[in-house]
């Protein structure tokens, strides 16, 4: 018999409460819900704590995103038997979240960023079986990486030592490779970097990479263990630097990693995208058109699965200015819509090469070049003192 013998419990959201349906196994209980369109799972995931209404007894449960595959399609066969097949299948769809809660018998907070952290992990472990469908199976996304790549190699022409912060499953860094670099790859998901490794393996070319596991704010505590000013050049491209909760520590921390005059290639979500903007705008959502404006961007208003912080060339170039001087700064992509619009940019798919190419040539234009849906820059790390 179940603990809790009723259908449904109440989820306290701020000042909102949400009736959510539940299943019980053991000491947990789980609760499931679409991959988009829901934000009641961001906010106790952000905050590790659920605070539920449970046949009229209020209490905290921990909560953590169940990112093993196998223990949640158990937790769904539960709901299938509770509430049946197809009201399981029509709530919760193909892809969908699974969140397993735990009664907390005393309330011992976690610092906020910890627990950010936390659900970063989580979230990117989820995704990692589908994250390169994810690049290839989006049209501006693979052109993210496009000219990622394109400026990579013409940043680091030789066989350098480089450091990559927030690989995900090496889209960047198995070309890198093959070409003969020799990398340190590190993700906060070691589902991530498991998918690195093996991809490295196929491609004969896992003797030149090195992988670890840990958060990009923590990236200058490993001179002592790789070395100070060891790298030829640093690269993070399109997601790790935006999940940094305070980056004003990063210019020290890969300044003391590079060697004089070694390169640093950022891809920031940028704060300014011109095209969103505009497209929202068109579409009258003028709360999603400002979404970036805000001092951290909310899962659901945002393409990302979790909380990020957007920030605009600017904020970044002052932010690392006192290690580091630009080189360049190019706008990707700029008349281009966001992967968010990727429906509008299929219908331009037989024009799509010769819109790239323009995009690429106004992408490098001020002020166009600081307002992409991210922009790509390079650095040059100054003489250390």
């Amino acid at each position: 018999m179940p603990i809790y013998d009723v259908s449904s419990l109440e989820l306290k959201v701020g000042e909102r409460v949400v009736p959510l349906a539940f299943v019980e196994d053991g000491n947990y209980l789980y609760l499931a819900s679409p991959v988009k369109g829901t934000r009641w799972p961001s906010y106790i995931l952000r905050n590790g704590i659920a605070e539920i209404n449970l046949g009229g007894n209020s209490r905290k449960f921990s909560a953590a995103l169940v990112s093993d595959e196998g223990k949640k399609s158990e937790a769904m066969g539960l709901f299938s038997r509770k509430y049946g097949l197809e009201r399981t299948g029509k709530w919760y769809g193909e892809h969908y979240r699974v969140i397993c809660l735990r009664e907390m018998k005393e309330f011992i907070p976690e610092p906020a960023e910890s627990q950010y952290y936390h659900w970063l992990e989580a979230e990117f472990d989820s995704i990692a079986d589908e994250y390169d469908h994810h690049i290839y199976g989006n049209p501006v996304n693979s052109l993210l990486r496009e000219n990622s790549l394109k400026l990579l190699f013409s940043t680091f022409p030789g066989k350098e030592r480089l450091l990559e912060v927030g690989c995900g499953t090496g889209t960047e860094t198995i070309e890198l490779l093959k070409s003969g670099h020799e990398i340190v790859a590190v993700d906060i998901s070691q589902k991530m970097l498991d998918a690195v490794r093996k991809k490295a393996i196929l491609e004969g070319v896992s003797s030149q990479l090195t992988t670890l596991k840990g958060n990009a704010d923590n990236i200058g505590a490993l001179a002592a263990s790789l070395g100070a000013h060891s790298f030829q050049g640093i690269y993070s491209t399109f997601g790790a630097i935006n999940c940094v909760s305070d980056i004003h520590s990063l210019p020290e921390g890969f300044h003391q990693l590079l060697c004089d005059s070694g390169k640093l290639v950022l891809g920031i979500y940028n704060r300014m995208c011109a095209s969103e903007i505009l497209g929202y705008m068109t579409k009258l959502k003028f709360g999603h058109s400002l979404a970036r404006l805000k001092p951290m961007v909310p899962e659901g208003e945002s393409r990302f699965c979790i909380d990020v912080y957007a920030y605009t060339y600017m904020e970044i170039r002052n932010i690392f200015r006192g290690h580091f001087a630009v080189d360049s700064v190019y706008g990707v992509p700029v008349f281009i819509p966001p992967s968010n619009f990727s429906v509008y940019v299929e219908k331009f798919s037989r024009k799509f090469n010769s819109i790239k190419a323009f995009d690429a040539k106004i992408g490098k234009i001020w002020p166009f070049s600081i307002l992409g849906d991210h922009f790509l820059t390079v650095m040059t790390s100054l003489e250390k003192q």
